[in-house]
């Protein structure tokens, strides 16, 4: 469980599942919804699942942890799915919906850190 809480601490981009979230801040799934419900802590729905910032994750628990400045840097669709913390399949069905922005290189698809959290910001507010 140590090594576990570890690696969460380094995670600094993208998003947390709940349980991922409960592990991190050592709670259960209820307590973690009433956190939301009191408006400590801001998630935001997207493709049906409960995320977290993992900047809010460490602003909540109290840690100084700075998020990423580089706001231009670009993820690959796997790496967008990690930091969403959902499927491959759930990233291409947002960039076919329009839901997120994405440019084409060589082929691939390329989505910038600031689409990423604009998605999430879009989510929170909905």
């Amino acid at each position: 469980m140590a090594e576990l809480k570890t690696d969460l601490l380094r995670a600094r981009d993208g998003a947390a599942t709940v349980k991922q979230a409960c592990e991190f801040i050592g709670c259960s799934r209820d307590t973690f919804y009433t956190l939301i419900d009191d408006g400590r802590l801001q998630t935001a729905k997207v493709l049906g699942r409960r995320l977290v910032l993992w900047s809010e994750l460490h602003r909540f628990a109290g840690l100084e942890i700075q998020p990423s400045s580089d706001f231009s840097r670009l993820h690959s669709v796997a790496s967008a799915a990690l930091w969403l913390s959902v499927g491959r399949d759930s990233v291409y069905r947002l960039i076919d919906e329009g839901s997120l922005s994405a440019i084409r290189l060589r082929s691939r698809y390329r989505i910038t850190e600031k689409h990423l959290l604009q998605l999430m910001a879009d989510a929170v507010m909905q």
